[in-house]
């Protein structure tokens, strides 16, 4: 009997712990993947305001450069446990038009991505687009101090990399740690129940014929 108390308390306890921690997971997950894409949309944004402030000459030279946006240090040592891809090159594209819509400077591989001629957004802000058959976050920016209007476009799924990556160092401590908590409920579990198991033997040999 008390053999059978003890194992339905560590698996209540066990499992009420186990239920708040895939909650408190789950919610950090959320929240991470919200800061990161409110992140990459405001250094979208930083970025066709620098490009807004560029003349013609200087964006045609950096039209036909990289504009890497890896979130790790560039020249920097990529760790072997890391399970994005920023290990990698990640280039933002980018299209500047003036006034009457006319492509004054733009990245080459727009072209490929038949999204040369794409209409522009009406207002300044965000849009996810399919470009080549994958997702692509962009933000335009209308209106600037020099007439253009810039739109900057980069791969989505550096987004999820990002949150991936945040999402496993939460979940690894939790991970780890839920063996040694097994242990030590256990023991604490066997510790508090040790008076009711002497209670128990002696009412069951009080009871035992003599």
């Amino acid at each position: 009997m008390g053999a059978s108390i003890r194992r339905r308390l560590m698996l209540l306890v066990l499992g009420s712990i186990a239920f708040v921690w895939a909650i408190a997971l789950a919610s950090s997950y959320r929240q991470a993947t919200r800061e990161v894409a409110e992140w990459e949309e405001a250094r979208l944004a930083e970025l066709a305001q620098m490009l807004a402030l560029l003349d013609q000459s200087n964006l045609a030279t950096l039209a036909n450069a990289h504009i890497d946006v890896r979130e790790e240090e560039k020249g920097g040592e990529i760790s072997a446990n890391d399970t994005d891809d920023d290990s990698l090159p990640r280039d933002a594209l980018f299209q500047v038009r003036v006034r009457n819509g006319e492509v004054i400077a733009g990245s080459p591989p727009l072209h490929a991505l038949n999204a040369w001629d794409l209409p522009v957004p009406p207002v300044t802000g965000t849009q996810d687009i399919v470009l080549g058959g994958q997702m692509y976050h962009s933000f335009t920016l209308r209106d600037t101090p020099l007439g253009h209007t810039v739109r900057v476009f980069e791969q989505a799924n550096t987004r999820s990399d990002l949150v991936s990556g945040v999402a496993s160092r939460i979940a690894r401590p939790a991970l780890i740690a839920l063996p040694v908590l097994a242990l030590l409920v256990r023991s604490s579990i066997g510790w508090g129940l040790a008076p009711l198991r002497v209670l128990s033997d002696a009412i069951r040999a009080r009871h035992q014929p003599s």
